[in-house]
């Protein structure tokens, strides 16, 4: 019997040839070197994949663990420092505490001991920052809760630009988040002598914690608004102050900083030696004593008013930045009725908002004698025109529910 062949049609695999073929039992017959190519191929084709795929995977950004709201209470100390580096005087204490959600804080110091007795909050709602203050003309009238008068101010941005000193040192601690960049004008309240416009900032960070920034001023002082050069050796500059963080807690997941130390300096001049000396004049200093993650953000925070009748000073259609004692500038004022603040989208607030900028526009085409003249005039219009009418608007609601009970 005649044996039977069979054979298979050779079949196309990356580009090499496999002949099979079948006599008395299944067996395969390969070209080795083409065998070794197509494995060579496969190989290379893979290796490309998983290299894209690797691409793809470092291009796409991080997976980010959502914020959570948390909390942070302390202790903050402020000294007069003496030429050897002493304190003296009287020691002022305060207790603060700061809860935060993304852009949105809520900082609040109150005084303990000390010169001045007050309590501020200032609150952020993600766009512009509410501060409300009370002060108390001493400490009798403080226990008492007699006696005191309360500020309510609103300024454009994260940063409490009116704020006290305090408060300011707390958001650049805990809430600034990398907001503070190299060469920033960085302006705290109460430095009068040092240009706002002309101080600049050098950051160091660690991680998100702003661990070492320093300010310096050029070298000239104000003095009653004019502006004098310093003596040497400090005419291109020096030390305004600077704030280092001390050390890290870690408690749980969350690491933060437990301490740190604000120094403000100065330029004394030294008539003997006809030079100027370099001092230090104030510390301040914060002690972070408990953190932790609240189960749920505030509903609003924004301070809460307990005066119905109190009245608002907005800077947000500032032109200027504004500054504590610089004076109304570009101001809006209006009665916070029924202890509400008014954002960014009531409608009294636009409107006010629009006339300020359609006069500082209209401001920068006059002459500059008749243009500082029609600022001021438009300025004061605007700003005893709101609350009166608004005052008005609330007597006659009052009235007409009277009659109505009647």
């Amino acid at each position: 019997m005649k044996r039977r062949k069979s054979s298979l049609k050779k079949s196309n695999c990356c580009n090499g040839n496999f002949h099979t073929s079948r006599r008395t039992g299944p067996s395969i017959e390969a070209n080795s070197a083409d065998y070794k190519g197509c494995l060579n191929f496969r190989r290379f084709i893979l290796g490309v994949l998983f290299f894209w795929s690797g691409c793809v995977a470092i291009a796409k950004p991080p997976v980010t663990i959502p914020e959570r709201p948390i909390q942070y209470s302390g202790l903050i100390t402020k000294s007069v420092v003496n030429r050897d580096g002493k304190n003296v005087g009287i020691l002022d204490t305060y207790r603060f505490d700061i809860q935060m959600f993304q852009k949105a804080y809520q900082m609040t110091c109150i005084s303990l001991s000390g010169v001045c007795c007050f309590d501020e909050v200032a609150g952020c709602d993600g766009e512009d920052v509410y501060l409300l203050r009370k002060q108390w003309p001493s400490w009798e009238d403080k226990e008492k809760n007699s006696q005191y008068q309360e500020y309510a101010i609103v300024t454009a941005g994260a940063f409490p630009t009116m704020g006290d000193p305090e408060a300011q040192l707390l958001w650049i601690l805990l809430a600034s988040k990398r907001q503070i960049t190299n060469g920033q004008s960085l302006a705290l309240s109460h430095i009068t002598y040092a240009p706002y416009d002309g101080l600049k900032a050098d950051v160091h960070y660690r991680g998100d914690w702003p661990e070492l920034i320093t300010v310096y001023s050029p070298g000239v002082t104000q003095v009653s608004g004019e502006t004098v050069p310093l003596p040497t050796p400090f005419e291109k500059g020096y030390k305004l102050w600077d704030f280092t963080i001390g050390s890290f807690e870690t408690q749980g997941a969350i690491i933060y900083p437990l301490d740190a130390q604000f120094s403000q300096y100065t330029i004394f001049y030294n008539a003997e030696s006809q030079k100027g000396e370099h001092r230090l004049i104030r510390r301040i200093g914060i002690s972070v004593t408990n953190v932790a993650y609240m189960s749920a953000p505030l509903a609003d925070y924004r301070p809460a008013i307990a005066k119905k009748d109190i009245i608002a000073v907005d800077y947000r259609y500032s032109q200027d930045v504004p500054r504590p004692g610089k004076g109304v500038v570009d101001a809006i004022q209006y009665p916070l009725l029924n202890g509400k603040w008014l954002d960014r989208k009531d409608k009294k607030v636009v409107v006010a908002g629009i006339a300020i900028k359609s006069e500082i526009q209209y401001s920068k085409n006059l002459p500059f004698g008749s243009k500082k003249r029609h600022l001021i005039w438009i300025i004061l219009c605007v700003t005893s025109a709101l609350p009166v009418g608004f005052v008005l608007r609330f007597w006659l609601k009052k009235s007409k529910s009277v009659k109505q009970k009647s």
